[in-house]
């Protein structure tokens, strides 16, 4: 299961939003990670990418390579 935590400074101020997961979503799948801009937007569309990692069995990756994350280079 996918999940978004707030990655925060040591004066905790928030300086990006992770989605992390586990490969396939076991406990044996290589961890996975993708980093958002620390704003209210980033936080959405963490939001909305960890529901489509969800979607997708756990394989974001490919939703990066089929454009959903389209800020991505």
């Amino acid at each position: 299961m996918a999940y978004v935590k707030a990655m925060k400074n040591k004066h905790g101020v928030v300086t990006s939003h992770r989605v992390i997961w586990r490969l396939g979503g076991s406990r044996s799948g290589e961890p996975q990670g993708e980093r958002f801009d620390p704003t209210d937007g980033g936080r959405e569309a963490a939001d909305l990418f960890c529901a489509a990692v969800n979607e997708a069995g756990q394989d974001g990756h490919q939703l990066a390579v089929q454009g959903v994350r389209a800020d991505r280079p």
